[in-house]
């Protein structure tokens, strides 16, 4: 399905007619950088469409979730549109890969998305990290939005020097973030830790448990 030589997928997802949908990004030769690309497959792996968005900077898809009632959501970064160098990305397409909303999310530096999930009443909550000051330090960042891609509320998962937010996954009346962190010199933990945190629904921590290392 290559359009061209550094095409990357990052993302895939089903629906409920077998079908596969999957996410990443192509490398866009015009522009000399990447666009977010998505590529709907039948069952057997045959391309039923692909669709390119793309502003004229680094633009690139990461994680895609199906809607039970029809269509995607897709979550990303764009160096294109929002307020600063990367912007949190997200965008909701229909079952042809029409679309039908964007957001960004952020502020002058690096906001980056890693994984998007529908919960079962159909909000959003989205996982990544945010830059918080020039110094390059970062916190893992979930966002809870509701059906358009408003947001109700966000969190900022910080206290080590550098702190990433992978995924998610809903537990009962939780939101549970799976990442890690890197140490810095006067931080108590020496080497990265993997990093498990269980958020109530609005975002509080309920509890928190590390992984790995001394």
């Amino acid at each position: 399905f290559a359009k061209s030589s550094y095409d990357r997928p990052y993302g895939i997802t089903s629906n409920s007619m077998g079908e596969l949908v999957l996410c990443g990004a192509t490398w866009n030769d015009s522009n000399q950088t990447y666009d977010g690309t998505i590529i709907k497959m039948d069952f057997q792996g045959n391309k039923i469409w692909q669709k390119t968005f793309g502003y004229g900077n680094s633009d690139l898809f990461t994680s895609i979730a199906s809607i039970p009632a029809g269509g995607y959501v897709v979550a990303g970064r764009t160096d294109s549109k929002g307020a600063g160098s990367h912007d949190l990305w997200i965008i909701k397409i229909d079952e042809k890969g029409n679309l039908l909303w964007e957001k960004t999310y952020g502020d002058k530096f690096e906001d980056k998305a890693e994984n998007i999930l529908v919960t079962k009443n159909g909000e959003l909550v989205v996982s990544g990290s945010k830059m918080t000051v020039s110094s390059s330090t970062i916190e893992a960042w979930v966002l809870k939005l509701n059906a358009e891609g408003e947001k109700i509320w966000d969190k900022q998962l910080g206290g080590h020097f550098r702190c990433y937010a992978q995924s998610a996954a809903e537990l009962g009346d939780k939101i549970i973030i799976a990442g890690f962190f890197d140490p810095i010199n006067n931080d108590k933990y020496k080497e990265h830790k993997g990093r498990v945190i269980a958020l109530d629904q609005n975002g509080n921590i309920a509890w928190e448990k590390l992984f790995g290392g001394p």
